[in-house]
């Protein structure tokens, strides 16, 4: 008996169980288990694939939404220099959302948006 089957044979095994074929000589000739071939028979049937699909990712949802996150993006386009307790302010009055600022920064870097301007101080300095 082998501990992992590999995806190879994880399709292989399901191709053998839509085909008809029994499971104990499928389980024989593939060198798992006769549990193995009817769970991934029952997956087969359920799921079309050997096992579940993944659910949706876990967590909290985002307190920024996209839709939200695209009006805050318009709102910058308009005032570029606008300071993050501004633009709290925009989403508490135009989206009726009360974020903190690190929020306001986790969302801009990960629209890979930054807002300073970074220059080097000496050009002699490492």
């Amino acid at each position: 008996m082998v501990g992992h089957i590999d995806v190879f044979r994880r399709n292989r095994i399901r191709r053998l169980v839509q085909c008809g074929l029994d499971p104990k000589s499928i389980a024989t000739d593939e060198h798992c288990s006769l549990a193995t071939v009817y769970r991934y028979e029952r997956a087969s049937m359920m799921y079309g694939a050997t096992h579940a699909p993944s659910l949706r990712s876990r967590g909290r949802p985002r307190r920024i939404t996209e839709a939200n996150g695209e009006r805050l993006l318009e709102y910058l386009r308009s005032n570029d220099w606008a300071t993050l307790d501004e633009q709290k302010t925009f989403l508490w009055e135009e989206c009726d959302i009360e974020v903190d600022n690190a929020t306001i920064s986790r969302f801009l870097k990960r629209q890979r948006i930054l807002l300073k301007i970074g220059e080097r101080v000496s050009d002699r300095r490492d």
